[in-house]
């Protein structure tokens, strides 16, 4: 089981997902930040600007903006992480995985 704190915000940093030039600078209204506790309240059961969706719904990855934006899947924008490589299949399976397993704050 994937942890928030250990795998998920892991790859936000990694990835560069909350530098100025992306969403540390509130890109498209999402505001992450270096702090894995910020950026779990920012994502589970935040309506999403750009589409109807949560970013994170608890359960259900599919239906989880994170996921259909780094799936490519939106009807709006690009696939996230924008402007680099698609996220490999490890890190999508593992948030997947937590998002399916009721995206704890771990």
């Amino acid at each position: 089981e994937p942890s928030f704190a250990s795998n998920i915000n892991e790859v936000l940093q990694r990835r560069g997902c909350a530098t100025s030039g992306c969403h540390g600078s509130g890109a498209r209204g999402l505001r992450l930040t270096s702090t894995a506790s910020d950026n779990y309240a920012a994502l589970v059961g935040v309506a999403a600007i750009s589409e109807d969706f949560d970013y994170v719904v608890p359960n259900d990855a599919t239906n989880s903006y994170l996921v259909i934006r780094i799936e490519n899947r939106q009807s709006v924008g690009q696939r996230m992480p924008l402007g680099s490589s698609g996220l490999d299949n490890i890190d999508q399976t593992n948030i997947r995985n937590w998002i399916n397993n009721g995206a704890p704050n771990n």
